[in-house]
C-alpha cells in the first residue's frame, strides 16, 4: 500500500490548514489551496526523510 503526501494529515487538520491558506490569499481557489498543501506536505516528507543529505548540503559537503 502506498501512502500520499495527503494522507500525513487527517481530513479535520488538512482542511483547517488549507483554510488558514485560503484566509490568508484571498481570491485563492479551494481546489488549488489544496493542492500546494499537499504538495508541500510532500516536500516536508521527503525533507523529513533525508536529514543526512540536507545537513551535508548545508555544510557544503
Amino acid at each position: 500500500m502506498s501512502r500520499t503526501a495527503r494522507a500525513l494529515l487527517p481530513d479535520a487538520q488538512f482542511n483547517d490548514v488549507r483554510a488558514t491558506a485560503l484566509d490568508n490569499n484571498p481570491g485563492t481557489e479551494p481546489d488549488f489551496a489544496s493542492r500546494v498543501l499537499a504538495d508541500a506536505l510532500g516536500f516536508v516528507a521527503t525533507a523529513a526523510a533525508s536529514p543526512i543529505r540536507a545537513e551535508r548540503s548545508r555544510r557544503g559537503s
